[in-house]
């Protein structure tokens, strides 16, 4: 049994400063949990509450609580017309319009929760022009416009009717049906959509139109892959002007565009594997089968976020011009650099539709189902990319070296040069390595390091000569031999402990003569058990060990031990700089109340079911504590009020 450090985790207490805060996904609404399937129509109504479609359940209401329903019932007239809603928009009075595929429209009014349907009639001109509604969004002026797979239309409440709009390009392309699977208001009132048709996809009918609705003139944007001043593709999926006037456009293919609205002409923003940092669209292979835009948004810090339907997000900094991207699952099969998104929370590999609310969160809904609010206090974490196993590391004082302990052995990262060295057992070297498996890594008063293995003991090791000195204990026998090791630990200048997986070890380093203590039922003369994994020291000098069977103090006057925390697995143990001892177990963190003698959980309000299968914690020069699980880090602040989350998935 050994201890394993992640890698990021090692590089986090190595650049601390250098990184760079990213958004966290937190997963609001949980597939797993909720089974509501993908939501294709998202919205914040005037009250705050927020709206969803449901695959299966219809249209649901959500308070940040619970959930109402309403769905679809055959024998109920009043109920809402379909479970497939692809879209939603409210209007100025609080109704909200739905688009059903199949199925028209439905307008729902949630003081009455009474549906109104809308539907085809062949003999009523007036009347909705196809029951096959993709996109519903409502004006400045309130007045519903509706995308079907016939065309555009808005309704007019006045009257009650529907008001069909050609397509205003030429008589011929006018009488061609065509869908219409976005609208979009800019701020100058210009309503503009997007358009393909069903029976030719690749014809020239396909593209971006701009509708000015107090002329009736319309501008179409035809797609040219050959024209870098045109549209890249066609299948138009995304529209969206930003807070600084600019016009986004995404389409399927390498679609991102932005469109200069007085020249009438696209900027093409290309994906390119060899910049992931460049403004794009979300990494696109050659082999992709499910293509597209899903969504352009900005939120409340003006970066821009880029949705795709398989391959994850991009979030965009206009002013620092970099691009990130999260998701993973969608492009591992294009060995893209972004696989090493793994601590964002987002678990989808594909996102549907996004929403800055009113309090100014932003919504992202996934197309597994999960629906995720964004924080911006995540920190991204760097790290180091190694083959192996990382299980310890030492940080050399100059701020160039960086050593840390593998399965196979030791290496060297010279972090201005950007190289590795790594440094082995050779059977026929008697100064080299003694054992691979490195797990232990302790700096002496001048610089030599204290290496531990997990077979075969202790080293130590010059790095400035390269040579490994094996230390055995000088008063070998079976009971004063400590081989398999956990963790070294520096008392003084006369003495270091060993921590393994058959006891604990005082070594006198002078002359490494080995006192050993091992677990004893008997009495109190031994250990709570016999894996040792962490070793501190107070501020009172009193020495602790962490071990599977509990806490050890040791009680250096008697040479007996004071037990705690019996029972329980305790990987982890840290004296903080305010002289508080902390306990990292299996089960939760806890803290030394010093005065009655005992450790007492720590609990926090935000993460109330506590910290669990702890396996290190450290300190940084902020006083801030970070722990390591096994499958997270917590964040812990100086003031110990405030915990956050960073975790992998």
């Amino acid at each position: 049994m050994k201890i394993i450090l992640l890698p990021f985790l090692i590089m986090f207490a190595v650049v601390e400063h250098a990184f760079a805060q990213q958004p966290q996904f937190n997963v609001q609404i949980s597939e797993e949990t909720q089974h509501f399937g993908p939501a294709y129509g998202f919205l914040q109504d005037q009250q705050g509450y927020i709206w969803f479609s449901s695959f299966t359940k219809g249209l649901i209401k959500y308070d940040g609580k619970e959930f109402k329903t309403f769905r679809h019932d055959p024998e109920n007239p009043n109920s809402i017309a379909s479970n497939f809603i692809i879209s939603l928009a409210a209007d100025p009075s609080g109704k909200i319009w739905i688009a059903c595929i199949g199925s028209g429209i439905d307008r729902f009014d949630p003081v009455s929760n009474s549906f109104t349907h809308y539907r085809h009639n062949k003999a009523d001109s007036n009347s909705l022009i196809s029951d096959s509604v993709f996109n519903v969004m409502v004006d400045h002026t309130g007045k519903p416009w509706i995308g079907t797979d016939k065309g555009l239309e808005y309704f007019d409440s006045k009257t009650n009717k529907f008001i069909h709009i050609p397509r205003g390009v030429n008589q011929q392309s006018a009488n061609i049906s065509y869908a219409v699977f976005d609208v979009y208001e800019d701020r100058a009132g210009i309503i503009w959509y997007a358009t393909f048709n069903p029976v030719a996809p690749s014809s020239d009918f396909g593209g971006l139109f701009r509708l000015d609705p107090t002329t009736g003139k319309q501008t179409f944007y035809k797609a040219d892959p050959k024209k870098p001043e045109c549209l890249i593709n066609p299948n138009v999926s995304a529209i969206f002007e930003d807070s600084r006037g600019n016009f986004w456009v995404g389409t399927g293919g390498n679609g991102l565009h932005t469109l200069d609205r007085k020249t009438g002409k696209f900027t093409r923003h290309l994906y390119d594997p060899a910049q992931p940092g460049k403004l794009s669209r979300p990494p696109i292979g050659k082999t992709d089968t499910t293509d597209g835009i899903s969504f352009i948004g900005e939120d409340h810090k003006g970066k821009i976020w880029i949705g795709s339907f398989a391959n994850g997000i991009n979030w965009y900094d206009p002013v620092a011009k970099q691009t990130y991207h999260y998701g993973l699952k969608g492009f591992k099969k294009h060995n893209s650099p972004f696989e090493k998104d793994t601590l964002t929370g987002f678990k989808d590999e594909g996102a549907f539709r996004f929403l800055v609310a009113a309090d100014s969160t932003t919504w992202i809904t996934g197309t597994s189902g999960n629906i995720y609010t964004v924080s911006y206090g995540r920190k991204s974490i760097p790290y180091f990319q190694y083959k192996n196993a990382v299980n310890a590391f030492h940080f050399e004082p100059n701020g160039n070296i960086l050593w840390f302990g593998t399965d196979s052995g030791l290496v060297r990262k010279d972090l201005t040069a950007n190289t590795f060295k790594v440094l082995k057992h050779d059977p026929d070297n008697g100064n080299s390595l003694n054992h691979n498996s490195v797990v232990a890594i302790q700096a002496d008063e001048k610089g030599k390091l204290y290496i531990g293995a997990h077979f075969g003991g202790l080293d130590l090791f010059d790095p400035f000569t390269g040579k490994f000195m094996r230390i055995k204990p000088k008063n070998a026998t079976p009971e004063n031999t400590l081989d398999s090791l956990h963790t070294i630990f520096i008392e003084n200048s006369r003495y270091l402990w060993l921590g393994g997986e058959h006891g604990l070890a005082r070594v006198d380093r002078s002359t490494y003569q080995y006192n050993v203590y091992r677990f004893n039922k008997e009495n109190d003369r031994g250990i709570i058990g016999n894996t040792v994994f962490g070793i501190a020291k107070d501020k009172k000098s009193n020495l602790w060990f962490g071990n599977v069977g509990g806490l050890d103090r040791f009680v250096s006057k008697n040479n007996t031990f004071r037990q705690y925390l019996k029972g329980y697995i305790v990987r982890a143990v840290l004296a903080d700089k305010a002289g508080t001892l902390w306990a990292g177990t299996d089960v939760g963190l806890f803290q030394y109340d010093e005065q009655n003698d005992q450790f007492i959980p720590f609990n926090s309000p935000i993460f109330s079911n506590g910290i669990e299968a702890i396996l290190n914690i450290l300190e940084d020069d902020h006083q801030t504590l970070w722990i390591t699980t096994a499958n997270a880090i917590f964040k812990i602040s100086a003031n110990r009020e405030l915990v956050q989350l960073f975790n992998a998935d």
